[in-house]
């Protein structure tokens, strides 16, 4: 299809071909970790082979006081560990408290869902108060905010808990992490990744010795050596239902173009978007029709699953504008996704495929 009516005499061809995006896969993060817990996009924290504890801000690690041996950090910033000893911990304001009790590993989804395992397999629950004794015996648990529970026992069984009972399920991990009940990921004897797609296990790319993600899709990783990843996902923003906020176009009118900007990537935050209409500009302009701005800042991150419709856009028609169908090749995007272990370049995309828009005569 022709961008412009023929009649107009500008065949704008194929859409314009956007600048490739990185390629999705596990990212490297600087620093070394032994073992690392994500709750949310900006709650990320880890223990390292020396029992220091830090904590991922603003693309770096902070180091927080105290030694442990294991963190894990919930989706509300709950932030429990146990130390080698098996002591447990958590953290209230910018302490830590002794919590009754020993463990070897614990998982917190929240503050009111915080599970645990012991030396002797023993999983427990805390109750507010205590520790409640949950029948079963477990390696490994992961508990998620919205009450998903995951386990692997010694020999890598995995077992899922549903309602008072623990459910048997496909294959075979060293380790699991639940972040909600629609997010599981784990790791096998090999260091294989897998994610659970609701009815089997599907393998990510790259090795690990221990993987987390959070209730948002967040996904972090370290492998054997201690080296740091976080999964970079597709492109997230999709740009989708561009229409004018009218019908059509009449000649001497102005009309506002929309369209609607989404991000559609769990675990990613976008900042610093711009948004550039691609059309060809002469062939507009001599048919008549302007477009005003090209170039449109959103102006405020676009966290997932958040839609913003964009009104900025005026086309206008001339007096004489030529009458006909006209079309955006679509829009090129450039953002920064979040979070990256440093300052990184712009992403760059091509979203939004054919946006026609019609020029009618006066009334018609």
């Amino acid at each position: 299809m022709s961008a412009i009516d023929p009649q107009v005499g500008a065949d704008l061809g194929a859409p314009v071909a956007a600048a490739a995006v990185p390629a999705p896969g596990w990212r490297q993060v600087p620093g070394a970790l032994a073992q690392v817990s994500a709750g949310s996009i900006d709650r990320v924290w880890g223990v390292n082979a020396g029992g220091n504890i830090y904590a991922f801000r603003n693309g770096a690690w902070v180091q927080i006081p105290g030694a442990l041996a294991s963190v894990s950090v919930g989706a509300d910033g709950a932030v429990w560990g146990v130390n080698a000893a098996g002591a447990i911990y958590r953290r209230e304001g910018d302490t830590w408290v002794e919590v009754p009790g020993a463990l070897k590993q614990i998982s917190v989804g929240s503050a009111t869902a915080v599970w645990g395992v012991n030396a002797a397999g023993n999983i427990y629950r805390w109750n507010g108060e205590g520790w409640t004794q949950v029948p079963g015996a477990l390696a490994w648990v992961s508990a998620a905010s919205d009450g998903a529970v995951w386990g692997v026992n010694a020999a890598g069984v995995v077992y899922r808990r549903d309602g008072e009972t623990w459910t048997q399920m496909p294959g075979t991990l060293a380790q699991v992490s639940a972040g909600s009940a629609a997010r599981v990921v784990g790791v096998n004897a090999a260091g294989e990744v897998y994610r659970w797609s609701g009815s089997a296990w599907t393998r990510l790319s790259g090795t690990l010795a221990t993987v987390s993600v959070a209730s948002d899709g967040t996904l972090w990783g370290a492998n054997q050596a201690g080296n740091v990843y976080y999964h970079v996902p597709p492109a997230p923003l999709v740009v989708s239902d561009p229409r004018l906020g009218e019908e059509d176009l009449e000649q001497d009118e102005t009309a506002r173009y929309l369209f609607d900007v989404t991000n559609t990537v769990p675990g990613t935050v976008l900042r610093n978007v711009q948004l550039h209409l691609l059309f060809d500009q002469a062939a507009f302009a001599a048919a008549g029709v302007s477009v005003t701005p090209a170039k449109v800042n959103l102006p405020a991150p676009l966290a997932f699953g958040e839609t913003v419709t964009v009104r900025d856009v005026v086309l206008s028609a001339a007096p004489g504008a030529r009458l006909g169908r006209y079309a955006f090749y679509g829009v090129q995007a450039t953002y920064q996704v979040v979070p990256d272990p440093s300052p990184s370049a712009p992403v760059v995309s091509g979203s939004g495929g054919w946006m026609p828009f019609q020029v009618v005569a006066p009334g018609s």
